[in-house]
């Protein structure tokens, strides 16, 4: 599975809600997990620079909404998703620095996810 994901843990329902409410996209679906946790499709662009530009642009539009999850004891999570490369053993993933300027702002973990 490739693609940016935005995985929340520990929110309580009502500020899930909350940010439910406040996206601008209907076709943005949050898929509930248990206890508390989401997790959110950010991105299924098909390069991962577009994926990171995607994710940037989310997080910064919606950091009031993301700021209020944090406050409410939520843990954050942006994985990016990526397929492994057999014809290239060494693969590099460059993320720039106002993104990770970004997620550090909002306390919001980076992974990034190989699948085979």
């Amino acid at each position: 599975m490739t693609g940016t994901v935005l995985r929340i843990g520990r929110a309580h329902s009502a500020a899930v809600e909350a940010f439910e409410n406040s996206l601008d996209k209907p076709d943005r679906q949050i898929v509930r997990r248990p206890r508390g946790r989401f997790n959110l499709t950010l991105s299924d662009a098909p390069t991962f620079v577009a994926q990171v530009a995607e994710a940037h642009r989310f997080i910064a539009h919606y950091q009031v909404a993301i700021e209020k999850l944090r406050l409410h004891g939520a843990d954050c999570e942006l994985d990016f998703g990526i397929q492994s490369s057999d014809t290239f053993p060494v693969q590099t993933l460059r993320i720039p620095s106002a993104t990770l300027g970004l997620l550090s702002e909002f306390g919001i973990v980076l992974a990034v996810t190989r699948y085979e």
